[in-house]
């Protein structure tokens, strides 16, 4: 089997995984739900599953660069989450945001993470969760992995604050709005580290149990979709070959081939997009498949 269409096989089952976290999810929490590839390699991570993604949910798309991300615990980037729905909508929805990165369940463990562009949305809930409350003590400490020392600093921030302001009046006063929950997910089950963590904040996270979604809350998930070899059923890799995780994200094959990626994010090339959308056709029977 050649390397493209084994990974593809890969991709597939990782995106049929997503898929199905993001149907528990729904079930879940009372709002809509609202899923954002990141625009990096997360686009490329739900090519299988796109369309159905564009049937059934609210799609929207966003950009935090990994690589403007690294070492840099209080990256801002401006509105990632489309702020009509968030504070428009009779219940608050949540939001699951998609990436991945081949540093999980690689060659060195000791590296495997989420990618730092999950800081970028990390920081902006914690800027919704800030508006919500109008400013003062972040009594929703507890329901992110965030210390006070971070909101801190991200309150010094220029874009932070900047971006508090105009955002404030889009909130409808009068109106009871309930602060965010902020998980972080792999379909592997994995422990993994973040290493642009701020001050003070947790330097790893557990995998999100879905069962501990409570619909009290509305919550942003962020998803690394990556899985490594060992973690797919065991006797794929004898069928298939090893799989080199993370294959598309930024290889050189991929930016040749099927994906290309410039300064303002990812854009899939039809061949990889019509090429993932029949395999997950193929292995799980696109709209049909009910588990």
């Amino acid at each position: 089997m050649k390397e493209y269409d084994k990974e593809l096989h890969y991709l597939t089952i990782e995106a049929h995984h997503v898929h199905k976290m993001i149907k528990q999810v729904q079930d879940k929490v009372k709002g809509d739900l609202i899923i954002i590839p990141n625009l990096s390699y997360g686009l490329v991570a739900v090519s299988p599953i796109l369309e159905l993604l564009r049937k059934n949910y609210y799609l929207s798309y966003s950009k935090v660069g990994s690589s403007g991300a690294h070492n840099n615990p209080t990256v801002f980037e401006r509105n990632l989450f489309p702020l009509h729905k968030l504070f428009d909508s009779e219940d608050q929805p949540s939001i699951i945001v998609v990436d991945g990165t081949r540093n999980t369940g690689g060659r060195h463990p000791e590296q495997n993470k989420y990618p730092d562009s999950q800081q970028g949305y990390l920081n902006y809930t914690a800027l919704v969760n800030d508006v919500i409350m109008d400013g003062g003590k972040p009594k929703y400490l507890d329901r992110m992995p965030i210390s006070l020392d971070h909101i801190k600093k991200l309150r010094k921030n220029q874009n932070f604050t900047e971006q508090f302001r105009q955002m404030k009046p889009k909130k409808s006063y009068g109106k009871t709005l309930n602060t965010y929950h902020f998980g972080h997910w792999n379909p592997a089950g994995l422990k993994l580290s973040i290493l642009n963590h701020g001050q003070n904040c947790k330097e790893e996270v557990e995998s999100l149990n879905i069962n501990n979604v409570d619909s009290d809350a509305p919550w942003v998930i962020f998803v690394n979709s990556v899985m490594p070899g060992t973690n797919h059923e065991s006797e794929l890799e004898s069928k298939l070959g090893y799989h080199s995780p993370g294959y598309f994200d930024d290889t050189t094959y991929a930016q040749r081939k099927s994906v290309v990626y410039d300064n303002c994010g990812v854009y899939i090339g039809l061949s990889i997009a019509q090429d993932a959308r029949k395999k997950y056709h193929e292995l799980f029977g696109g709209e049909n498949v009910s588990q």
